[in-house]
């Protein structure tokens, strides 16, 4: 059977997928590595054992004579960079973009380069600490210089994993345009910043062809995608009108590829901002980290309530008991939006003062989808009728009702395809003429 491997890492799962030439899914493996600790002591992904399982996998398959293996993609998290030596072997662990930036570095970086909000409209990207890759490089620069001097080459997380495979080292338009405070929108090059620093010298060269893969021994392997950019490539190619997208799990983001209209300050305060489509042009999205937050707040009800974790996944809500929760809505159940917005280290939301899972999980549904309604508005525009759900929450009856509650014009349409950013990575080699 000829088949297309993926490779789909996420911060939480790693997924390793086979799908056939009609993009059918013939098998799907999903592993969770439990996280290492950097040199500081803080949380990381284990890159060295990411790579061993691609590496082996990829064997796997390819040596699996039940297969014949005619493409390979990545799709991955972003703000992740990998920094190779000059025999190309890993410098340093694969920080975590939730790392705290040093104050005194940020204040130096500002003071060189001008205000956070200055580079955040010509980058189209707030500035985010290491969120933002770019701060990642400087930040080894300054506070790790060993590092820093062996580095040959910087690659971002996906296009690492693409070298694993193609032994080529390149950058690609999905990973630099993603809130990386690397990429100038209005010059369309990278910005004048990253000259200034040298990190020029340390980016591979950015893919510029128009296939988007490299073919080893009969086989294509795709440059590796940013996940959220991949996951909006099977909406490209299929739907003719224009849509949103509502792209759900740790990070819940809305994306409008249609938009291009000027960003703002004020939006990019909210955390809205732009992202590049694997060809350059951009997408307009907005985000929370809504899946994060879901899960920290439904443990704590479990616990209040000695219920079973996941209990909602049991519970169906009518029309008539959400409209009857809302009617009977007070000021502490309205606090959900007030003290969570999404940062659970403090402030943490009052569940005493619901009497049963069911209402205190309504609750904290009704808030969350509260601030993604404020979410939509940031990217959504009056031609944009449909708007698709895609990954967790797009099994969640309760977040598919509220949705169709608060935005009654729209048509929710939950999507079918279950693996988005694989299918897009892989949609990407076997159509890149299509696609531009």
């Amino acid at each position: 059977m000829e088949v297309s491997l993926v490779f789909d890492v996420g911060k939480t799962n790693k997924k390793i997928l086979l799908f056939d030439h009609d993009q059918n899914l013939v098998s799907e493996k999903i592993e969770v590595f439990e996280e290492i600790s950097d040199e500081d002591g803080f949380p990381c992904d284990d890159i060295v054992k990411i790579k061993n399982w691609v590496l082996h996998h990829f064997q796997d398959v390819k040596t699996n004579q039940l297969y014949d293996l005619k493409n390979v993609s990545f799709s991955t998290y972003g703000a992740s960079f990998v920094h190779l030596d000059q025999n190309g072997e890993i410098v340093c662990p694969l920080y975590n973009y939730l790392k705290p930036f040093p104050e005194n570095l940020k204040n130096d970086f500002l003071q060189k380069y001008g205000t956070a909000e200055s580079l955040s409209l010509a980058t189209a990207s707030p500035f985010m600490d290491l969120l933002n890759s770019g701060l990642q490089l400087y930040y080894i620069k300054y506070a790790k210089p060993d590092f820093y001097q062996k580095i040959k080459t910087s690659l971002h997380l996906p296009q690492y994993l693409s070298y694993l495979i193609s032994d080529q080292l390149y950058s690609d338009y999905t990973s630099i345009g993603c809130h990386t405070l690397l990429w100038d929108f209005v010059k369309n090059d990278y910005h004048s910043w990253v000259f200034s620093e040298g990190f020029d010298q340390k980016l591979a060269p950015i893919w510029n062809q128009k296939e988007f893969f490299i073919i080893k021994n009969d086989c294509k392997i795709g440059l590796g995608l940013h996940d959220t950019s991949a996951a909006v490539i099977p909406f490209l190619k299929n739907v003719k009108e224009q849509f949103l997208i509502i792209s759900t799990g740790t990070w819940c983001i809305v994306l409008n590829p249609f938009d291009k209209t000027d960003l703002t300050e004020q939006k990019l305060k909210s955390d809205c901002l732009n992202f590049m489509k694997y060809n350059g042009s951009t997408i307009r999205l907005s985000r929370l980290f809504l899946g994060k937050e879901h899960d920290f707040q439904e443990l704590r009800i479990s616990s209040h309530f000695e219920s079973e974790p996941e209990t909602y996944k049991k519970i169906n809500y009518s029309m008539n008991e959400i409209n009857l929760y809302i009617s009977n809505l007070s000021f502490e159940n309205e606090l959900i939006t007030k003290y969570i917005q999404l940062s659970h280290t403090e402030n943490n939301w009052n569940i005493s003062v619901f009497n049963s899972y069911k209402e205190a999980y309504f609750f904290l549904m009704y808030g969350l989808v509260k601030l993604l309604f404020n979410s939509i508005k940031l990217v959504d525009n009056i031609t944009c009728n449909k708007i698709y759900i895609d990954g967790g929450f797009a099994k969640n009856q309760l977040f598919v009702l509220l949705l169709n509650k608060m935005l009654p014009q729209k048509e929710f349409i939950v999507s079918d395809v279950s693996q988005a950013s694989s299918i897009g990575a892989n949609l990407l080699i076997q159509n890149s003429s299509v696609l531009n």
